[in-house]
């Protein structure tokens, strides 16, 4: 059976891998540096306080998706109450326009007040529709 050490290539990591490395160059450049993590721990009360502040803004967070759900739910009721409210005003000139269809046609009797509707009561409104009595 062939050595297997004699497979194998060697291999300068200095360039590759060299926080991992066991070369002592690499090791060497690196021990004057302070870690990322080198800065002190705050101190407890501080954690507390911070803790404390997270906790009452999770409780505010809490509230603020509460009251939104609520708000919602308010807007899809207002919408649907809109649009009801809308199809029934629809509904009720479409029966205003049938009743003012079935209205007698004026004469030309000499009533005509200068309006234009020749009823003489004066009873247009100038936007197309005449007025009903209650």
């Amino acid at each position: 059976m062939p050595h297997v050490a004699s497979l194998l290539l060697p291999v300068e990591l200095r360039h590759v891998n060299h926080t991992a490395s066991t070369n002592v160059l690499i090791l060497e450049a690196f021990s004057g540096r302070k870690p990322y993590n080198a800065r002190s721990m705050p101190h407890p009360i501080q954690i507390e306080q911070i803790a404390e502040r997270v906790e009452r803004l999770l409780v505010r967070y809490e509230e603020l998706q509460r009251t939104n759900t609520l708000l919602a739910a308010q807007v899809d009721t207002l919408t649907q109450e809109r649009d009801s409210l809308k199809s029934r005003l629809g509904a009720a000139r479409a029966r205003v326009d049938t009743l003012l269809e079935r209205l007698p046609q004026p004469t030309g009797n000499g009533n005509n007040n200068g309006n234009g509707n020749g009823n003489g009561n004066g009873d247009h409104n100038g936007h197309g529709h005449h007025k009903v009595a209650p």
